[in-house]
Protein backbone atom coordinates (compact mmCIF):
# COMPACT_ATOMS: atom_id res chain seq x y z
CA UNK A 1 0.00 0.00 0.00
CA UNK A 2 2.93 2.07 1.00
CA UNK A 3 4.43 1.72 -2.54
CA UNK A 4 1.49 2.29 -4.75
CA UNK A 5 1.19 5.54 -2.51
CA UNK A 6 4.80 6.63 -3.31
CA UNK A 7 3.96 5.59 -6.69
CA UNK A 8 1.12 7.43 -7.28
CA UNK A 9 2.52 10.41 -5.66
CA UNK A 10 5.71 11.07 -7.68
CA UNK A 11 3.48 10.05 -11.14
CA UNK A 12 1.53 13.26 -10.27
CA UNK A 13 2.54 16.09 -12.63
CA UNK A 14 1.53 20.03 -10.68
CA UNK A 15 2.04 22.75 -12.19
CA UNK A 16 2.98 25.63 -9.94
CA UNK A 17 3.33 29.51 -11.32
CA UNK A 18 3.67 28.10 -15.11
CA UNK A 19 6.34 25.16 -14.07
CA UNK A 20 5.76 21.56 -13.77
CA UNK A 21 6.59 20.42 -10.73
CA UNK A 22 7.45 16.44 -9.32
CA UNK A 23 6.89 15.74 -5.99
CA UNK A 24 8.43 12.43 -3.86
CA UNK A 25 7.48 10.65 -1.12
CA UNK A 26 9.54 8.68 1.49
CA UNK A 27 7.91 5.94 3.87
CA UNK A 28 8.66 4.36 7.03
CA UNK A 29 6.47 1.60 7.64
CA UNK A 30 6.33 -1.04 10.91
CA UNK A 31 3.96 -3.56 11.73
CA UNK A 32 2.06 -3.57 14.89
CA UNK A 33 3.63 -6.23 17.47
CA UNK A 34 1.77 -7.51 20.45
CA UNK A 35 1.86 -5.71 23.33
CA UNK A 36 2.53 -2.25 21.58
CA UNK A 37 1.58 1.29 22.67
CA UNK A 38 0.66 3.55 19.51
CA UNK A 39 4.29 5.57 20.86
CA UNK A 40 6.15 2.26 20.45
CA UNK A 41 4.54 1.71 16.60
CA UNK A 42 5.19 5.22 15.61
CA UNK A 43 8.99 5.42 16.82
CA UNK A 44 9.51 1.78 15.11
CA UNK A 45 8.05 3.76 11.88
CA UNK A 46 9.88 7.05 12.36
CA UNK A 47 13.29 5.08 12.21
CA UNK A 48 12.23 3.80 9.44
CA UNK A 49 11.45 6.96 7.93
CA UNK A 50 14.69 8.43 8.40
CA UNK A 51 15.95 5.35 6.87
CA UNK A 52 14.36 6.22 3.63
CA UNK A 53 15.71 9.64 3.48
CA UNK A 54 19.16 8.54 4.24
CA UNK A 55 19.06 5.94 1.29
CA UNK A 56 17.89 8.63 -1.23
CA UNK A 57 14.70 9.66 -0.87
CA UNK A 58 11.61 8.79 -2.30
CA UNK A 59 11.64 5.13 -1.44
CA UNK A 60 9.64 3.17 0.98
CA UNK A 61 11.69 1.45 3.88
CA UNK A 62 10.12 -1.16 6.55
CA UNK A 63 11.23 -1.40 10.05
CA UNK A 64 13.93 -3.78 10.51
CA UNK A 65 15.47 -4.00 14.32
CA UNK A 66 18.81 -3.93 13.00
CA UNK A 67 18.42 0.02 11.81
CA UNK A 68 18.59 0.67 15.50
CA UNK A 69 22.30 -0.87 15.59
CA UNK A 70 22.47 1.01 12.16
CA UNK A 71 22.55 -1.32 9.66
CA UNK A 72 19.99 -1.06 7.08
CA UNK A 73 18.67 -4.43 6.31
CA UNK A 74 15.29 -5.45 5.07
CA UNK A 75 14.86 -2.21 3.39
CA UNK A 76 12.34 -2.02 0.12
CA UNK A 77 14.05 0.86 -2.71
CA UNK A 78 11.20 1.96 -5.44
CA UNK A 79 14.28 2.52 -7.40
CA UNK A 80 15.76 -0.97 -7.15
CA UNK A 81 12.95 -2.91 -8.88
Amino acid sequence: LAEKLRADVAALELKAAGNLVKVTLSCGVAEWEFGDTIDDLLRRADLALYQAKAAGRNCVIAYDPAFSTGRATGSIRSDER
